[in-house]
């Protein structure tokens, strides 16, 4: 009962950037309207992923494919805020080229039977390398007042999501060697981690809607 309450508490979730964000619309600049958008079509991306769940579906392949569009979105997003410098965008555009060839050797080349690729916990220990760039640069450029930064708090949620999925991630890879047991258990503590991790992300992202850079 208190997992199935959690289940659904974490998906009603991401509904609370796009609701900060409309709260709060007509005082947002340029960046925070642009990712408004992107909350907008982090609910489509939630719906559609439940209904293929619910079909039968396997959605770990439409996940993957997420957080590729994410790493391009959150490239292009931070750099909106403060242009990268020749060596970021070589690192970014390096990383995005990487990855989709990764992505494509695993599924199109060598059909791997994995439920999840090595690029997914890749892309994971990025973005939490690219979180805590952008918390620094927060420092940087607010000075005292780096708390108050739309992007501050965008970092620091999808921050704290990653590092806390990451070590599932990382250890998912080992799960067939696990006995029925310790599968269980395993699975349901990586369910609900996943659940509170989502709704702490969630949540921050719409407390940053009524910061300012």
């Amino acid at each position: 009962m208190i997992w199935e309450l959690l289940y659904y508490v974490s998906w009603a979730s991401i509904l609370l950037p796009s609701i900060g964000g409309v709260y709060y619309y007509n005082s947002l600049d340029k960046n925070q309207k642009y990712f408004l958008i992107y909350s907008i079509f982090l609910i489509l991306i939630q719906i559609t992923e439940t209904v293929l769940v619910r079909n039968g579906y396997n959605s770990v392949w439409f996940f993957e494919g997420f957080l590729i569009v994410e790493l391009i979105f959150f490239l292009w997003f931070f750099n909106k805020w403060r242009t990268y410098s020749k060596v970021e965008n070589f690192l970014g555009l390096s990383i995005v080229t990487l990855i989709i060839i990764l992505e494509y050797l695993n599924y199109f080349v060598y059909h791997s039977e994995k439920e999840v690729s090595y690029t997914f916990p890749i892309l994971i220990i990025f973005f939490v390398f690219q979180s805590a760039s952008m918390i620094l640069k927060s420092f940087d450029v607010n000075d005292t007042e780096f708390n108050k930064s739309y992007v501050f708090w965008i970092s620091f949620a999808r921050l704290i999501y990653f590092m806390a999925i990451l070590p599932f991630n990382i250890f998912g890879f080992i799960g067939n060697h696990l006995n029925d047991e310790l599968k269980t258990i395993y699975g349901y503590t990586d369910l609900t981690i996943n659940h509170l991790a989502n709704i702490t992300l969630n949540t921050l992202l719409m407390y940053s809607f009524r910061c300012r850079s």
